[in-house]
C-alpha cells in the first residue's frame, strides 16, 4: 500500500536489520500504525490478536517469529519451541503450517551458528510472494502464476466449460518444485475440490471484479427489507493513487460478530484431504454473515471495485479484513493463447 507517497510491504524487516515492522490491520483504513515486532512472542501475539489478517500475512508474520526466536536460542530444541508457540496461535491455519513447516525444515539442515542469517532470508522469501494474474470476462478465464515463493503450485490455469469430468469443472494446476518435474504437463483438478478452496468459500470461478460487485449487489438486495440495512455513497476518496466512489454498506446485526465466526472451521474434509483453514479475513467482501459495515471503494473512471474494508461493528471501529487490488490494467487484448 502507500502512505504519504511511499509504498509499504505490510510486513516488512525494519532498517535495524533484525525486527520486523508490520502495518497493524485492526486499524485500517482510519489510521495508519506500525507495530513492531522483536521476540518470537509477539509474532505469536499479533497473529491471535489479528493484528495481521488474511493467510498469506499470517504465514510470513510466523516466519519472522522464527526468525525472531533464533536470536534468543539457536538451538534445536528452540526451533521446536518457536514453532509450537507460533503453531498454537491457529492450529488449523494451512498458510501458517506451511510457513512454519518450511523454516523448520531449512532451519534444521544448518549448524545452529548459521540459523539466524538462514532464518532471516527465508523469512523475507515467504513475505515477498508475488503472483501474476491474467483475467478474461468472456469466455470466463484465469491464469494465475507464482513469479515467486509459490506454496504448492508454481501456475493455476482455468477456463471456463474447457476441462470436465462428472459434471464438474477441472482447472490444470503446474506444480511448483520438484513435483513439477513429475508432472510436466499439470494436473486437472476440480475447482471446488478442498485441495483448491483451502478453506476458503471463493474459488477461481469467483474471480474478477465483476463478479465481486454481484456479490456485493445481490448481498444488498438480499437484506435491503430488513431493519437496520442502509447502504449510502460518503464522497470521492483516493485509493492507490485512484479517485474512488466510496460507499458505506450496513447490515442488520447478525447476533454473532465475526470474530466469534473466526474460530468455527469449514466442514472436515474426507480421509486423506487436507485440513480446512479457518475462516476468518479470507471469506468474501460482501458476506452478510460476517462483516456488519463495509467499505467499498469504486474507481471513478473504471467503476469496478478497487478495495473493500470490512467491520464488525457498524461504527467502522474494528476491521476484520480487506482487499486492495493494484496495478490494474484493462482491455490488453488476452486471447486463448493466454490462457
Amino acid at each position: 500500500m502507500k502512505v504519504d507517497g511511499k509504498h509499504f510491504r505490510s510486513i516488512w524487516l525494519d532498517q535495524d536489520g533484525w525486527s520486523v515492522g508490520a502495518i497493524d490491520q485492526r486499524k485500517l483504513p482510519h489510521e495508519f500504525v506500525v507495530a513492531r515486532l522483536t521476540t518470537c512472542a509477539e509474532a505469536a501475539d499479533a497473529i491471535r490478536s489479528m493484528l495481521v489478517r488474511g493467510a498469506p500475512l499470517i504465514g510470513a508474520t510466523a516466519a519472522y517469529g522464527m526468525a525472531l526466536a533464533m536470536r534468543d536460542d539457536r538451538s534445536e530444541a528452540g526451533i521446536e519451541r518457536a514453532y509450537r508457540t507460533l503453531i498454537a496461535t491457529r492450529p488449523t491455519a494451512i498458510n501458517l503450517k506451511w510457513a512454519l513447516d518450511e523454516m523448520r525444515a531449512a532451519l534444521r539442515r544448518l549448524p545452529p551458528s548459521a540459523r539466524v542469517d538462514a532464518a532471516y532470508a527465508r523469512a523475507d522469501d515467504i513475505a515477498e510472494q508475488d503472483i501474476a494474474i491474467k483475467f478474461r470476462e468472456a469466455p470466463y478465464s484465469v491464469d494465475m502464476q507464482w513469479l515467486r515463493n509459490s506454496q504448492g503450485a508454481a501456475r493455476i490455469d482455468y477456463v471456463a466449460g474447457r476441462f470436465r469430468q462428472s459434471g464438474k469443472e477441472l482447472a490444470v494446476v503446474y506444480p511448483a518444485g520438484l513435483l513439477g518435474a513429475f508432472a510436466p504437463n499439470g494436473v486437472k483438478l476440480d475447482i471446488r475440490s478442498p485441495q483448491m478452496l483451502r478453506g476458503r468459500e471463493r474459488g477461481i470461478d469467483g474471480f474478477g471484479f465483476k463478479k465481486t460487485l454481484t456479490r456485493i449487489i445481490e448481498t444488498c438486495e438480499r437484506s435491503k427489507d430488513q431493519s437496520g440495512y442502509s447502504l449510502d455513497f460518503l464522497g470521492v476518496g483516493v485509493l492507490q493513487g485512484r479517485e474512488c466512489l466510496v460507499f458505506r454498506r450496513i447490515l442488520p446485526d447478525t447476533g454473532r460478530t465475526p470474530s466469534q465466526m473466526a474460530g468455527v472451521e469449514s466442514a472436515r474434509p474426507a480421509s486423506g484431504q487436507s485440513e480446512p483453514e479457518i475462516r476468518d479475513s479470507a471469506r468474501w467482501c460482501g458476506d452478510e454473515r460476517r462483516a456488519p459495515m463495509l467499505l467499498i471503494y469504486m474507481d471513478r473512471e473504471w467503476l469496478v471495485p478497487l478495495g473493500c474494508f470490512e467491520y464488525e461493528d457498524a461504527a467502522g471501529e474494528s476491521l476484520i479484513g480487506s482487499f486492495v487490488t493494484t496495478d490494474v490494467e484493462l482491455n490488453v487484448g488476452l486471447s486463448d493463447a493466454d490462457f
